[in-house]
């Protein structure tokens, strides 16, 4: 269609046109699209006669944004709480540098696009440049037939797509197919599917971002990134694009997603090179698959690409479907490395990690720095020695466990796999290790037989702070810590090209390398120390009356400390609360040593009052904020804060004081200050 353009952009093109002709040549292009930046307003209560360009004067349906095409800069705003059912599929490519907006205006939730049975709830078909964010899609239907959420494809374009960005969304409710032996199958509809189909292979997309979206209640799978020569019911990699990097998507980055209870996989990444996939979390992937059909799926996994860097990521409670169920996989058609680094997986019912994928062009499945509780079954199943895992910790309290390196078929092997540096622990006893694999310097806790490992270690004494405790989005993971005295401290093998950093962020080495997944440092975190009993993690509890520290005592029925006043009390969520005594912290050293002090303070309650004061102290000698400014003013409502940092000596029964002050008056005085002493 032809756009209208405005009077002052119709001027400036008729002065070019004159300028030119005036230099004895025409430059001008009638077809060239001019990029105007435009804002497109989209409400229920708009009409689609209407310009479209103010919210006054708003258009109405979806089949009027389908209708335009859209140049780079525009941006198409749909009414915040508005409903449009039906496919939005606008028309038309941004450049680098502008790219094209779909987003939201005005208050409220998040505008509902809802495809209501077609192939997507938003498609882009051979477009390029374009940003989806801040919107909710749905894709409800009574018939389960191949549909996505947003759906970005390119058919037979014969290049390359670029910068595609989906940010910010709630996909749910998509209505797909969730059968693997349908045709097509399940691979080629997911909440967010990006899909180049070409028969001579040539169509890829480079730039792909998915961002902060939460993809949730559905029957398909959450995001897959797939390339297929043509649409059949055969494995999506069985084509001309398989083994033929330079036919592969780039720069892809997936990240900071929320995957929860799809019918198939959470993330599946296909033929891409070096993609990111990080800060993802996938929970109950298969959930809302067929109990037999939705067959062999796992968390968050790829395939058919190159050196795919898996990281910071959580994949929990992958239900186990005629086989699979694991919360990591590298599959068939990987080249050079897949790595999987700082992830945290929990309760999948097929295990931890599928190697699956044979062929002469992978080097290695790096696994390394992961923490693993009670996967089911086979921790990790490999049909190939190509695994170098390292500094994991791979924990289990379950009443029986089945091989903890397994292998997936009886053709496979594991010789040649190798295994350093890993804590192994079970509760049970139970669990075997196949002899043909490398072992060196694994720690073996809980276990009644164990491989052939020349520096294990074997212990029965605790190593780990709170272990079992690890929970949904990574909480409770820091019971995986190994205390100061535990016996896998120090006890492992260097390991070249490691990563440079543990699971916990912690860089490596602090001398010898620690076994699993954490390299020890000395840390005091108030919260997870806290207690009933003044010394206790050398943590003390009392008031300062201005002259004299009196302690506080602790009270059972209140599982708080409580002072001489009211409201001189500590209590178990770390919650400090000043009265006409100061309340305070003391932590006493028992080192020689440089230690830095840090730990957020920010109000707890914001209702009101006039704030509070702090202050932080060695022995009586203020450290923070700089002495010559006094007390540290926390205003009554700053729920945000401050993190103070200080790097300083001490010695042994040095103490570190954290003193807090009513400032006038005591109401809503409640605070939140959580110390952490590291060293």
């Amino acid at each position: 269609m032809f756009r209208v353009l405005k009077k002052s952009a119709t001027l400036l093109i008729v002065f070019i046109m004159i300028f030119s002709i005036s230099q004895g040549k025409m430059d001008w292009v009638p077809n060239k699209a001019f990029a105007l930046g435009t804002i497109y307003y989209v409400d229920p209560a708009g009409n689609d006669v209407n310009s479209g360009t103010s919210t006054g004067s708003a258009w109405k349906t979806l089949t009027k944004v389908n209708s335009v095409t859209f140049v780079a800069g525009d941006s198409i705003l749909f009414k915040s709480g508005g409903t449009w059912n039906g496919q939005l599929y606008p028309k038309g490519s941004g450049t680098s540098s502008n790219k094209i907006t779909i987003d939201k205006y005005g208050s409220g939730n998040s505008p509902i696009i809802n495809g209501s049975g077609a192939d997507a709830g938003i498609k882009l078909y051979n477009q390029q440049y374009w940003t989806i964010k801040n919107l909710q899609v749905k894709n409800t239907s009574s018939t389960y037939t191949m549909k996505s959420g947003i759906l970005v494809m390119g058919n037979s374009y014969g290049g390359v797509i670029n910068g595609i960005t989906i940010t910010n969304c709630d996909v749910n409710s998509v209505d797909g197919v969730n059968d693997r032996t349908a045709t097509p199958n399940f691979y080629h509809n997911a909440g967010i599917m990006f899909l180049a189909i070409d028969t001579a292979a040539n169509t890829r997309f480079n730039g792909i971002t998915v961002d902060n979206n939460y993809i949730h209640d559905l029957r398909v799978m959450g995001i897959h990134l797939m390339s297929v020569d043509k649409i059949d019911d055969g494995t999506p990699g069985n084509n001309l694009y398989k083994d033929n990097p330079v036919k592969w998507n780039t720069n892809v980055v997936i990240s900071n997603n929320v995957i929860l209870k799809t019918g198939q996989d959470g993330i599946i990444v296909g033929f891409s090179d070096a993609p990111l996939i990080n800060s993802n979390t996938s929970l109950y992937a298969g959930f809302n698959g067929d109990p037999v059909k939705s067959s062999n799926l796992a968390g968050i996994w790829g395939y058919s690409s190159r050196n795919l860097v898996f990281q910071y990521n959580e994949a929990a409670y992958t239900q186990f479907i005629l086989g699979d169920g694991e919360g990591w996989d590298c599959d068939w058609g990987i080249w050079g490395n897949c790595t999987y680094q700082y992830n945290y997986s929990h309760d999948n019912e097929g295990g931890t990690l599928l190697n699956w994928g044979p062929g002469s062009n992978l080097t290695n499945v790096v696994f390394r720095y992961n923490v693993a509780q009670n996967d089911v079954n086979s921790r990790i199943i490999t049909m190939n020695g190509k695994l170098l895992a390292y500094n994991n910790t791979l924990y289990n309290n379950q009443a029986s466990q089945a091989q903890i390196i397994d292998k997936n078929d009886p053709g496979d092997t594991t010789a040649g796999a190798q295994f350093y540096n890993n804590i192994f622990m079970s509760n049970t006893g139970s669990g075997t290790f196949p002899s043909d694999a490398i072992y060196d310097y694994n720690a073996f806790i809980g276990f009644s037989s164990y491989p052939t490992d020349t520096h294990k270690v074997i212990t029965s004494t605790a190593i780990f702070v709170n272990p079992g405790k690890g929970g949904d989005y990574r909480s409770g993971v820091g019971g995986y810590k190994i205390t100061s005295g535990a016996a896998v401290k120090n006890a492992g093998k260097t390991i070249a090209n490691n990563g440079g950093k543990d699971y916990y962020g912690n860089t490596l080495y602090q001398g010898s390398p620690d076994i699993g997944a954490h390299e020890f440092v000395e840390s005091h975190l108030f919260s997870n120390e806290v207690s009933s009993t003044q010394g206790q993690n050398n943590w003390y509890y009392k008031e300062y009356t201005g002259s004299s520290y009196n302690n506080l005592v602790y009270d059972f029925g209140q599982s708080r400390w409580e002072g001489t006043y009211a409201y001189n009390l500590i209590g178990p969520s770390v919650n400090l609360h000043p009265d006409t005594y100061d309340t305070l912290l003391i932590w006493k050293s028992t080192v020689t040593r440089k230690i830095t002090v840090s730990g957020r303070l920010k109000k707890a309650d914001t209702s009101g009052g006039d704030g509070v004061r702090a202050i932080i102290l060695k022995n009586n000698i203020q450290i923070w904020p700089n002495p010559s400014s006094g007390w540290y003013q926390l205003a009554y409502n700053d729920a945000v804060g401050v993190d103070p940092i200080i790097d300083i000596d001490v010695a042994p029964n040095d103490e570190i004081k954290f003193l807090l002050n009513k400032n006038s008056n005591i109401s809503s005085d409640s605070t939140y200050w959580n110390p952490l002493i590291t060293y």
